[in-house]
């Protein structure tokens, strides 16, 4: 039977892990940070030592950054069909379609786009569309079909939830009736 270790010392069989001479930060001459899982498994050294002015550093070095960025190239927008320049690759609508995240998250849950809105938001007044009081912060559609109906606010949404439920609205009218 073999022994579970070779003949080496200690210090050679840690040196495996380790390194004599760690590598330093790119921005000063201290010690690279460790890259350690939580676990404690070594997965390596960053290329700063970690100090707020080296962060800094690293995220005013051009050459960093110009890496992380996307260079916007040329591609047709879903809606309107018009040229524009991406910013990333899975861009898909230009900016003056969709031109912030809560459009973004409108377009793709709904698919009307920031002009669409602003024309239903002006047809209804800037009000809700049932209790015409307040303004509207909900866009209303049918959940069978996805179709789109009219803006409302927190309340009548919340409301007509309920009555979209058919069945559930025939049993609610029949136990009011009752009492």
């Amino acid at each position: 039977m073999q022994p579970r270790f070779d003949n080496r010392t200690r210090e050679t069989q840690r040196s495996k892990y380790h390194t004599p001479n760690p590598p330093k930060c790119k921005y000063c001459d201290r010690e690279a940070k460790r890259n350690t899982c939580p676990d404690g498994r070594n997965k390596g050294y960053y290329r700063t030592c970690g100090s707020d002015s080296c962060m800094t550093a690293q995220y005013r070095d051009q050459s960093v950054n110009a890496k992380k960025r996307c260079k916007p190239y040329p591609k047709v927008c879903e809606l309107c069909s018009k040229p524009y320049e991406a910013r990333a690759w899975i861009q898909r609508w230009c900016d003056i379609c969709v031109p912030n995240k809560k459009s973004r998250e409108r377009m793709r849950r709904y698919g009307i786009s920031e002009t669409t809105y602003q024309q239903m938001l002006k047809d209804q007044n800037g009000l809700c569309a049932i209790c015409e009081t307040e303004p509207p912060s909900y866009v209303d559609h049918n959940h069978s079909t996805g179709k789109v109906r009219k803006l409302l606010c927190s309340g009548c949404n919340t409301r007509l939830a309920a009555v979209d439920d058919t069945t559930w609205l025939e049993k609610a009218l029949k136990y009011v009736s009752i009492f």
